[in-house]
């Protein structure tokens, strides 16, 4: 069966224009990416939505037409699993396996090749800016907000010491 370009379109954005497997987006890769079964077609694997995964090139071409035998463990499936399930991010953009599935897809698509490192390790540099820029957006806000309390403490005690002022002046006048 030929996948349609509805269907298509649904595993793209089901996968948020990125690959499902390695994470690099369309626009890193200046193209659309590939629709694989997970299941190989050649290991009786289908055409069901929840079988194809958006991948780039290079992800599709390491995973090939790898199927497990005997007790061989899967690749990770992420139609199935959260990859925290089966890896970790380190902060230098290396992903360590958690588990055997882990391991082998690691290995397997070669998931700690240079450029991949390189971009989750800009990603985590660009997600901690963010957290940053955010952070120092809401000290402003707090900032703004204590001045104008403080603008406001300042004018009550104005009023007040214009207060005290004309009441020591009738004070001063009875005697």
């Amino acid at each position: 069966m030929t996948i349609t370009a509805d269907i298509r379109q649904q595993v793209r954005q089901r996968a948020g224009c990125a690959c499902e497997f390695c994470g690099v987006t369309e626009e890193s890769a200046a193209s659309e990416l590939t629709i694989d079964h997970y299941q190989p077609q050649a290991k009786g694997g289908s055409d069901d939505l929840d079988n194809l995964i958006y991948s780039c090139p290079k992800c599709n071409s390491y995973k090939s037409d790898y199927w497990p035998v005997d007790d061989l463990p899967a690749l990770w499936n992420p139609r199935v699993d959260q990859a925290t399930l089966h890896f970790i991010e380190a902060e230098d953009g290396l992903l360590y396996p958690l588990t055997a599935t882990g391991r082998l897809t690691v290995e397997r698509l070669r998931l700690n090749r240079p450029q991949l490192v390189n971009n989750r390790r800009q990603r985590a540099e660009r997600a901690k800016e963010l957290m940053l820029l955010q952070r120092a957006n809401e000290m402003v806000l707090l900032l703004e907000n204590t001045n104008r309390e403080m603008s406001l403490l300042m004018d009550e005690q104005r009023t007040l010491l214009k207060e005290q002022r004309d009441l020591l002046r009738l004070l001063l006048r009875r005697r």
